[in-house]
């Protein structure tokens, strides 16, 4: 399968959107009329099913989230189903 999140261009020939659609893009068309357009956008802004170049320049992460619960004698965290009591929510922060 292609990393299409590694910063290069990638030719593309219509299909399937392969990245996340908040994934933000760079992309070159070519029009039948030979006009090159440039463009910075979101990857759900585009229509995937004609060809084009384009590379990833900022790549969309799901945060993830999980409940957990610390013993008290061990001080271990661990995961657990949510709702269980005393556990709580931890969301990932990327910077």
């Amino acid at each position: 399968m292609t990393n299409y999140n590694d910063g290069k261009w990638h030719s593309w020939a219509g299909g399937d959107r392969p990245i996340h659609c908040n994934s933000i893009i760079e992309a070159i068309y070519v029009t039948d009329l030979g006009v090159k357009m440039d463009l910075r956008s979101p990857a759900g802004d585009l229509l995937w099913d004609s060809a084009f170049l384009f590379r990833v320049v900022e790549e969309h992460k799901e945060l993830r989230e999980f409940w957990v619960l610390q013993c008290d004698h061990t001080k271990e965290v661990l995961q657990v189903a949510e709702g269980t009591p005393m556990s709580f929510l931890v969301r990932e922060v990327l910077e």
